[in-house]
């Protein structure tokens, strides 16, 4: 009856230990499977939310890299279009092709700024 005993537990600290590196194992498994999960899928999407933020915020030349070819790739290019388009629309008059009244400003203030610092001149005036 002691030698039954004693492969019961035997067998029952073997089971232990198939348990425990089982459990082992899939905890690393699940770890790789998460660094993959945020490699190919949380990066892309925080750098669209980060592109979208700063379209949002007003530089409108801004635009996402996206290297891959599969949904969320798709999504920056078309993200890029729409950026573009928006950025003609808000720069240029649809009809003429001519810049909006603001971007000449905005050329207009740059050059005289260019003008007085390759001079020496003195502080630019303000035309608006």
């Amino acid at each position: 009856m002691g030698e039954h005993v004693e492969r019961v537990e035997r067998a029952k600290a073997d089971a232990g230990v198939t348990t425990l590196v089982t459990f082992g194992i899939a905890i690393l498994i699940a770890v790789i499977g998460a660094l993959v999960l945020a490699r190919t899928i949380l990066n892309p999407i925080r750098t669209l939310d980060e592109g979208v933020s700063q379209l949002r915020e007003g530089p409108l030349n801004h635009r996402v890299t996206m290297p891959s070819d599969d949904e969320l790739g798709k999504l920056g290019r078309t993200l890029n279009d729409m950026a573009t388009r928006i950025e003609q629309l808000a720069t240029r008059d649809e009809l003429t092709g001519l810049y909006v009244r603001r971007e000449f400003k905005r050329f207009f203030r740059e050059e005289i700024s260019r003008a007085a610092r390759a001079t020496g001149c003195c502080e630019p005036w303000r035309w608006y």
